[in-house]
């Protein structure tokens, strides 16, 4: 909040054309303030400032939710596709298959992400049954704020990941993703998921 608040100062303190200052509530320019504390603070999902005559400026904000940790790597190869095995389960695309082969490059930056796939922090990588994780094909890594997952295939994920844990009792390190619709759920114990994100879970 002092943070914003500082922004905000700062930002009225400037002139308009040289010599006009900005503190004049009707020069403040709203869109460019709200770019400005959108740039700043990457975390927040709303940010919405609005005049009150005659001298009143209200910022109003709120933070995102978090809905897992996005890791950018620079290859993902995937293992042969086969065809289901259990037609009553069609998003498994393929029977279990092993780990060897699959090789996942070193992890270049991991990011906290929203449920609108939005980037708005950095995290550690680390790993562990309790964090959803998704690591991606991606040569460079992106900017705060910027999207590095569609929501709906975050959303898929998540429901799959549910459905591993709940009714076939897998537990999920991370999913690697890198050519959709084939996404690869990977076991704590190591081997692995190819599921089908086209496919209904």
């Amino acid at each position: 909040a002092e943070e914003l608040r500082l922004l905000v100062t700062r930002y009225l303190e400037g002139k308009v054309f040289r010599y006009v200052p900005k503190n004049n509530v009707l020069l403040v320019a709203v869109p460019e303030l709200e770019g400005a504390i959108r740039e700043r603070f990457p975390g927040l999902a709303l940010v919405a400032v609005s005049k009150h005559l005659p001298n009143r400026l209200a910022v109003s904000v709120s933070e995102r939710g978090y809905a897992g940790t996005w890791c950018a790597v620079s290859d993902l190869p995937l293992p042969p596709r086969r065809e289901p095995q259990n037609p009553e389960e069609p998003f498994l695309a393929t029977s279990v298959a092993s780990a060897s082969g699959i090789t996942v490059s070193s992890v270049s930056k991991c990011f906290l992400v929203d449920p609108d796939g939005v980037a708005y922090g950095e995290a550690a990588e680390s790993s562990g049954t309790l964090q959803f994780k998704i690591l991606a094909k991606r040569p460079d890594p992106p900017t705060l704020g910027s999207r590095v997952i569609e929501p709906e295939t975050l959303a898929w994920l998540r429901r799959a990941r549910e459905l591993l844990q709940g009714r076939f009792e897998i537990r999920t390190a991370r999913f690697e993703v890198s050519n959709l619709p084939d996404v690869i759920a990977r076991a704590t114990e190591g081997w692995a998921l190819l599921l089908d994100t086209s496919m209904s879970v």
